[in-house]
């Protein structure tokens, strides 16, 4: 019930700073399941983020002018490795990489990603692409199939997701 409150202020906040002329707009980012898809991980052992993925990323970033933030599991081997894994997987070097969201285990990925966007003052909009349900973000949320990943069916959907 707090969180769908804390949901509540954060949508009214980005659409003050969005009225003020704001543009800050962020993606939560899952590798596993949105840019490392089953196939080609077996292909690649992690080498390397599926190539399609990666181009659907670098579209999406630029249509909706967003930044990264890291919430995968992958964070904990550090922003360097994680930053470093997707430029070398085909990142646009002009779509900037924030950080990563907090590690708060026992409450799980959508209270990390809340916790993040609640300290970001000037949101304007926020997308999640994860292939874990996100409960009470579902709205700002494009949940992929994990075999597939960030393919155009997923791009569509998220492409609709407004904020």
């Amino acid at each position: 019930m707090m969180e769908s409150f804390v949901v509540f202020c954060l949508r009214r906040r980005m659409a003050w700073n969005r009225k003020k002329g704001k543009e800050d707009n962020l993606l939560f980012l899952d590798f596993d399941g949105v840019i490392n898809t089953f196939g080609d991980a077996l292909q690649t052992e992690y080498e390397t983020p599926s190539s399609r993925c990666m181009h659907n990323l670098n579209r999406l970033c630029h249509d909706r002018k967003l930044k990264i933030v890291i919430s995968s599991s992958w964070r904990y081997d550090g922003l360097n490795r994680c930053e470093s894994y997707l430029r070398k997987g085909g990142l646009d070097a002009d779509i900037p990489i924030l950080g990563m969201t907090p590690m708060l285990e026992a409450k799980g990925r959508p209270a990390e990603i809340l916790q993040y966007a609640c300290q970001e003052k000037d949101l304007t909009g926020m997308l999640i692409l994860d292939d874990m349900p996100m409960e009470y973000l579902s709205a700002f949320a494009c949940q992929t199939d994990f075999k597939k990943g960030f393919d155009d069916h997923a791009l569509a959907i998220a492409e609709k997701i407004r904020w």
